[in-house]
């Protein structure tokens, strides 16, 4: 319950999130707080989502009984959650190897040669 109270003040705030976000190491940001990852940008996401975000003003303790808190709850459990990048990635990868070659034995060696060349030279910069 406190953890939902401290998250309605943080919304009320400008952050630099990215600044939060990028100055920290990945293990860091996942042992963050919740709170420390709000701000009124979160606002914007609900509203983008079409959420209802008036049970905001509300003591945390009545949340649960609100239907734009119910409905909200709602929507956030129902979206559909991809990683757009990583499948860009993964199907540009994949074309740019079938267009280098169909033959299996030519990709496994050529996979070798690049995995060797990542061990070679770990920091490319």
């Amino acid at each position: 319950m406190e953890e939902k109270k401290k998250i309605a003040e943080e919304t009320r705030k400008e952050k630099d999130l990215d600044r939060i976000r990028f100055n920290k190491a990945a293990d860091q940001l996942i042992n963050s707080s919740l709170p420390l990852l709000t701000s009124s940008a979160s606002v914007r996401a609900l509203t983008l989502l079409n959420i209802d975000i008036s049970f905001l003003s509300l003591p945390v303790d009545e949340w649960e009984a609100n239907p734009a808190y119910q409905k909200g709850v709602s929507t956030v459990k129902n979206l559909s959650v991809t990683n757009d990048g990583a499948e860009r990635g993964v199907a540009m990868i994949s074309s740019y190897n079938d267009s280098l070659t169909k033959d299996e034995k030519t990709k496994q060696d050529l996979l070798q040669v690049v995995e060797a060349h990542r061990r070679n030279y770990p920091h490319p910069h």
